[in-house]
């Protein structure tokens, strides 16, 4: 193999730190100067590191499918082995990961999937609810709380945030502030020492919950108790810490992510009265509010989903995926060498002309003209290490617009929404508020 070749790298570069300490506080503008100083592939120095970033479709498809070959996702994602464990399943082995599988996928199938949605009905219904008949929300804090509880009490049970106690809602709101995948895993930095006391906390109550279903296990069973299930049929029998840690990885999930998506979404439609015209159309825009917003019904609002994508297409969470290179690897003409970070950029690839018409408007119509632009949507990643909660972020995010929408006249406050530029999430900056009138029976 020739000599290592990195990409060209980004101006601005200082001695030690590189383009670090610009990176952690405006990472997007980082990744744009990038991509106008040198197209679609370039190198970051972070500290003295130097970190390719690659941007494309073609890109991606490769980094993808090497995830697990050439690359490694573990060695690119230290923030998870602090927060689950060495053995967590995204950083582990081959084999760990393969005697994990079954139980990463158990909560996206069958019954415990239908409960899942159900259970995002039953929220959203009661968000709407307890909102009463005008007011104002804030959609960035509003969301977070609503989004959290339904995953929550989803994987850990109803009732289960009042059973632990006044601050659970907030110790699990710090734990997953240290789901971080840019500051580094060993820098003591205050929002990451707030989330390893608050993992080790709610580490211990998932424990006591495990420990509970042994002894006297759900009758009908509910996702916990399948997961226990499961982790028993493996002949395992004194990891309760890895099952604990998987516990809390389902109940977190990407609810950070989820919660800005869906705020993001709604102020989007807000922007566009024609698109929100539209949904409420498709809808049948009851007044009555007799219609079922139930996942079945939501399944089949077309608009919407097609709107839901194109937010996620606009603004990508995260703006970066990381891997790190298990060997000398060769792609778009580039050697990267063994032991690199590399990223590819969704966030970039997102706003390539020549993949999406126009790629900086909001049109929810482009995938009904060209249904396969889907493809090279990369928010959810892709191949085996496909976000599993994609579905039920749609979907979570689809059954809460369409109860709103439904139930309330909605006005947009703040009209110029803006995102975090903050390296990490790209995600709505608050406040963000909303007015809403409840419709007239």
């Amino acid at each position: 193999m020739a000599a290592a070749a990195l990409p060209p790298p980004v101006s601005g570069g200082r001695p030690l730190v590189g383009h670090g300490v610009e990176f952690l506080r405006d990472g997007v503008r980082m990744l744009e100067r990038g991509y106008r100083e040198h197209g679609e592939a370039f190198t970051l120095l972070l500290g003295r590191e130097p970190v390719p970033v690659l941007v494309g479709p073609e890109e991606a498809r490769w980094f993808l499918h090497e995830t697990g070959h050439s690359l490694s996702i573990g060695e690119g994602m230290d923030f998870l082995k602090k927060m689950f464990g060495p053995d967590f399943y995204l950083v582990a082995g081959p084999e760990e990961y393969q005697r994990q599988l079954p139980a990463t996928m158990l909560p996206f199938r069958g019954r415990a999937a239908q409960q899942r949605a159900e259970l995002m009905t039953r929220h959203a219904a009661l968000f709407s609810a307890r909102l009463g008949d005008r007011g104002t929300l804030e959609l960035t804090s509003g969301f977070a709380e609503l989004v959290l509880r339904t995953g929550v009490e989803a994987f850990l049970g109803p009732g289960i945030l009042e059973r632990l106690g006044p601050y659970a809602l907030r110790e699990f709101r710090a734990f997953a502030r240290g789901l971080d995948p840019v500051t580094p895993a060993w820098l003591p930095a205050p929002h990451l020492l707030r989330a390893h006391r608050a993992r080790d906390r709610l580490r211990t109550a998932a424990g006591t919950l495990v420990e509970e279903r042994l002894r006297h296990p759900a009758d009908p069973p509910d996702i916990l108790q399948e997961l226990v299930r499961l982790h028993a049929e493996q002949g395992i029998p004194a990891r309760r810490e890895q099952l604990a840690n998987r516990v809390l990885s389902l109940a977190l999930g990407s609810h950070n992510d989820t919660a800005s998506s869906l705020a993001w979404a709604l102020a989007d439609l807000l922007r566009h009265p024609a698109e929100l015209a539209a949904v409420r159309d498709e809808m049948g825009a009851d007044p009555s509010r007799t219609a079922p917003v139930d996942p079945d019904t939501v399944r089949k609002l077309c608009h919407l989903h097609r709107a839901v994508q194109e937010t996620m297409r606009l603004h990508p969470l995260p703006p970066v995926l990381v891997r790190r290179t298990l060997r000398d690897v060769e792609v778009a003409g580039w050697v990267l060498p063994r032991n690199h970070r590399v990223f590819i950029t969704p966030l970039l690839t997102h706003r390539l002309p020549r993949l999406f018409d126009n790629p900086l408007s909001y049109r929810p119509g482009r995938y009904l003209a060209d249904p396969k632009a889907a493809q090279n949507i990369l928010t959810f990643g892709g191949g085996v290490h496909r976000c599993r909660g994609e579905q039920f972020a749609y979907l979570d995010i689809k059954i809460t617009i369409a109860h709103l929408v439904r139930d309330f006249d909605l006005e947009l406050l703040d009209t110029d929404p803006r995102p975090v530029r903050k390296m990490g999430r790209h995600c709505l900056q608050g406040p963000c508020r909303v007015a809403y009138r409840r419709r007239a029976v």
